[in-house]
């Protein structure tokens, strides 16, 4: 359009300045004209078509972040917010009182679709935030159903919006789920979420099928990544978050969610140089360097650990990621015992109060542990762990600290699936067990074990043995070899 528009203007010039007849010039007037319509025109379209992006990808995150919210008012009042505000940075206002121009807008544009799916996934916020009556939910429920009149997609709607649990489970039975778009599945299965833990498996079944009937949605394989994880099927998830890195390499978050699949697996080299890498490109993510921090923990370089969390904490002061600086500056010797004992009596989180007690445990220097005060801590607090599946194995290593080797074998027993909190690296539980039974004379089941972590340590070592000197599967290693004598 460009070029165009300067031949016809080059075209006028020439014919003014060689006094062309009138007739000429008046069509050589109107061809510029017409040329000057048509490139603001295709500016326009451009434009627009740059917003229509930057709406998609907003909507894509937002739909992902739905999952970490769940249970969580404030961030869900906050979600709401940025929903809100990625439909006026869009150019419309869905919250006004005159909406026919939003409407207008959208209608004209190939996103409606998208926009009524990212509508329903609104108004699950909008229902948990504002109540399922309201009139805020009632209107976002009645744009989508403008914009995307698909009677399939209406039938969901109204199930979602009335409670209608049998309507919603047909529409996501085997049989019937390859008739949704993934933008559906994704709405549909959060809604039964939302319905409370009887209707958690049929998500799960929903999402084993989804995932294969849709390899190339990237909304899908991370939350599939997301809530496989979230239940210890760490293989199904590392399947999930790295069809989602392979849509998106470029995506922070998708390299993010891929390295720490590697972590939860226990690949912690892997997982390492993919925390770095990650790290070289976006510098200024906060929780990747958090994460970062607790690989370099499990490794045992405490020290670059510690630089991570401080770099961590000072791009995003996260709360939930405090603990974890002052256990580390408990293990390099820069606090002591009195200082994360008050952390440990003002922490009211279950996960970052064994953050807390942990390096009480697992301290390299023997002097620095305090096995009993844990136990007394975990006794104390029992109430706070009910229902987790991680508490039995700080509770094993603090019996087993303190001798109590029957107890930490009763702790263990019929436990060989990786809690969902990775406390102790997964490989490296073949070797506490193998400890525990060596103590017990059971040589045979000791030895057993300590033969199958050793396999499985080789399998991850892979040539770059120096790597994992200082881990803690090394020093569990250690533990159950000099028990066994060997």
């Amino acid at each position: 359009h460009a070029e165009a528009l300067a031949a016809a203007r080059r075209a006028l010039a020439l014919a003014e300045a060689g006094g062309a007849d009138e007739g000429t010039l008046e069509r050589a007037r109107e061809f510029v004209a017409t040329s000057e319509a048509s490139e603001l025109a295709a500016r326009r379209e451009q434009e627009l078509l740059e917003k229509d992006h930057e709406l998609r990808e907003a909507l894509v995150e937002l739909r992902i972040e739905q999952i970490a919210t769940i249970g969580n008012r404030q961030a869900e009042v906050e979600l709401d917010q940025r929903f809100a505000n990625a439909f006026r940075q869009y150019g419309v206002d869905l919250e006004g009182s005159d909406i026919v121009p939003a409407l207008e807008r959208i209608r004209e544009r190939d996103i409606a679709r998208e926009v009524a799916l990212a509508l329903d996934d609104w108004s699950r916020v909008r229902r948990r935030v504002h109540g399922p009556r309201s009139e805020k939910t009632e209107n976002l429920y009645v744009l989508a159903m403008d914009l995307d009149p698909d009677p399939a997609r209406m039938r969901m709607r109204a199930a979602i919006s009335e409670g209608d649990l049998p309507t919603m489970l047909d529409l996501g039975a085997p049989q019937n789920l390859a008739k949704l778009d993934p933008g559906s599945i994704f709405v549909l299965s959060a809604a039964l979420w939302d319905s409370g833990a009887p209707q958690r498996p049929a998500v799960y079944r929903i999402y084993d099928q989804a995932v294969q009937l849709h390899p190339g949605d990237y909304v899908l394989q991370s939350i599939g990544g997301t809530i496989y994880q979230d239940v210890g099927r760490f293989e199904a998830s590392m399947a999930c978050r790295t069809a989602a890195l392979a849509l998106r390499p470029d995506n922070p978050t998708a390299r993010l969610r891929n390295s720490d699949a590697l972590f939860f697996l226990g690949r912690l080299t892997e997982a390492e140089g993919s925390y770095r890498a990650l790290i070289a490109q976006f510098p200024e993510h906060g929780e990747a360097w958090y994460s970062f921090g607790l690989c370099q923990l499990q490794l045992g370089e405490y020290d670059e650990g510690l630089r991570c969390f401080e770099r961590a904490l000072a791009l995003q002061d996260n709360p939930d990621w405090h603990p974890d600086l002052v256990a580390m500056r408990y293990y390099l010797g820069h606090i002591g015992r009195e200082e994360l004992v008050k952390a440990i009596h003002a922490e009211v989180q279950p996960i970052r109060l064994i953050t807390l007690l942990y390096p009480l445990l697992d301290h390299p220097q023997p002097a620095r542990r305090d096995a009993p005060f844990v136990l007394e801590t975990l006794d104390e607090q029992a109430t706070m762990f009910e229902g987790l599946d991680w508490v039995f194995l700080p509770r094993a290593v603090a019996l087993l600290r303190i001798g109590d080797w029957r107890g930490a074998a009763l702790e263990l027993e019929g436990r060989y699936v990786p809690p969902t909190a990775l406390i102790v690296t997964p490989v490296a539980m073949d070797f506490v067990r193998g400890l525990v039974q060596a103590k017990l004379g059971e040589r045979e089941a000791a030895r057993e074990s300590h033969a199958r972590g050793k396999a499985r340590m080789d399998q991850l070592v892979g040539g770059n043995p120096e790597a994992w000197e200082s881990s803690d599967v090394m020093r569990w290693r250690r533990e159950c070899e000099a028990a066994l004598g060997l």
